[in-house]
């Protein structure tokens, strides 16, 4: 009997083949898709499900700008925190220092700024 993996790995593939889906690192995506949803994790019964690298750059990225552009000004502690409860995620270490670097990316970007220690969108 083949294993759970080796099935959702053979499906990706046809899907890939077929044109229906991409993948971009370890996530897949449909091919026109370009604004990523921002999804609440918070009613998964599997918590590991929550923990972030099961969150995909892009809607990290989403979900920051979506908190900046709310909450004008916010610090990136607040950010963060904001993230967290976005995603029905923990705001544990890990999560922190990944968000913290999707917000220096989308710094890098000039989707968002940072001036005097607040976050803005540009």
């Amino acid at each position: 009997m083949k294993s759970l993996k080796y099935k959702l790995t053979a499906t990706v593939q046809n899907l890939e083949n077929a044109h229906r889906v991409e993948r971009r690192g370890k996530f897949v995506y449909r091919p026109s898709e370009e604004n990523v949803p921002v999804r609440n994790r918070r009613t998964l019964e599997n918590a590991n499900l929550r923990k972030i690298n099961f969150s995909a750059p892009e809607e990290l990225r989403a979900a920051i700008v979506g908190v900046v552009t709310e909450h004008i000004g916010t610090e990136e502690a607040e950010t963060i925190s904001s993230v967290a409860k976005m995603l029905g995620a923990s705001n544990s270490k890990a999560f922190q220092s990944v968000v913290s670097q999707q917000i220096e990316k989308r710094c890098g970007e000039s989707a968002i700024s940072e001036r005097a220690g607040k976050l803005f969108v540009c």
